[in-house]
């Protein structure tokens, strides 16, 4: 995401000034498109990866869907709030994409129902809870459940406001067939732990930013 803080304004100037939600929705769409705008380092780095499956877990408004669908044979797009998958519905129908797959359903450790605690702006919302009151009930799903069946999984994008440990214990299973990983870590102080976390189950890691840490395996 841009940062809360920047979602907030945005938000705020929009309510200031009456706008309908649909507006808002337009101004921010544009801005999150900008590569320039939104998380340019992480930006120039994904768009130079190739493969055959990427997966968008958060993928919101659909940024990286659509920035990373020219290099992948398949795209899965996983978002659980269903404002933002109708306009990530509309993105990709609007781009001409035909490799792209949608899934609304929220990201966890276990399978079921589960709280997607709503934010004021699009890029807020998180099924960790403590940081909003409002919440909606949607279905949740592992990752290890959800690409039980891929022999192979590229490159996985982790955007989940907080909740992105909950996505990484849903999928120990299959973390062997992970080639890479871009996870957005929310609590700073767990740098270390996520790094470890990810080197020692077999990769090399970096950080592109203070929040953005890249994970590959070499020779894979």
């Amino acid at each position: 995401t841009y940062g809360f803080s920047y979602h907030e304004y945005l938000w705020s100037i929009s309510h200031y000034l009456h706008l309908p939600d649909y507006l808002s929705f337009k101004i921010e769409e544009a801005l999150f498109q900008n590569p320039d705008l939104h998380e340019p380092n992480v930006s120039n780095l994904l768009i130079k990866t190739e493969g055959e499956l990427f997966v968008d877990v958060g993928a919101k408004l659909g940024r990286y869907t659509v920035l990373l669908s020219q290099n992948y044979k398949r795209v899965i797009a996983i978002e659980p709030e269903p404002k933002n998958m109708q306009y990530l519905k509309r993105s990709i129908l609007q781009s001409g994409l035909t490799n792209v797959h949608l899934i609304q359903k929220a990201i966890s450790d276990k399978n079921g129902f589960i709280k997607l605690y709503l934010a004021r702006h699009s890029g807020g919302h998180t099924i960790k809870s403590g940081y909003y009151n409002n919440f909606i009930k949607v279905k949740a799903t592992t990752l290890s459940s959800l690409l039980k069946n891929e022999s192979h999984i590229d490159l996985i994008k982790v955007d989940v406001e907080g909740a992105e440990w909950q996505v990484l214990r849903g999928s120990q299973e299959i973390m062997p067939k992970i080639k890479s990983w871009m996870i957005e870590l929310h609590d700073k102080k767990r740098k270390n732990d996520l790094e470890n976390l990810l080197t020692s189950t077999g990769y090399c890691a970096k950080w592109i930013n203070e929040k953005h840490l890249y994970a590959w395996r070499e020779n894979t």
